[in-house]
């Protein structure tokens, strides 16, 4: 888990999806624990997310995981919108 500068959270794992499989996810938490925006990142078969977000470049964040049993770099922004993987 990730404390960003407003003191809200960032955090990442997985959740299994039923239309495709487990999916890369990513939770934005306010201080008192309540969701913000959650988003779920890849495709079919197994995607997740094995490290804490990285501030990256220009307010981006990094994550690092799996995809389809490969390492897998995901950059978003602070919406969670994908900038590049």
């Amino acid at each position: 888990m990730t404390v960003l500068d407003d003191g809200t959270l960032l955090t990442a794992g997985e959740s299994q999806q039923p239309a495709s499989g487990i999916d890369g996810y990513v939770w934005h938490l306010a201080a008192d624990g309540k969701v913000l925006w959650h988003k779920g990142y890849g495709g079919l078969g197994q995607d997740q997310f094995w490290s804490a977000p990285r501030k990256g470049p220009g307010g981006s964040w990094v994550l690092y995981g799996g995809k389809d049993k490969h390492g897998w770099l995901l950059a978003i922004d602070g919406t969670g919108k994908p900038l590049w993987e």
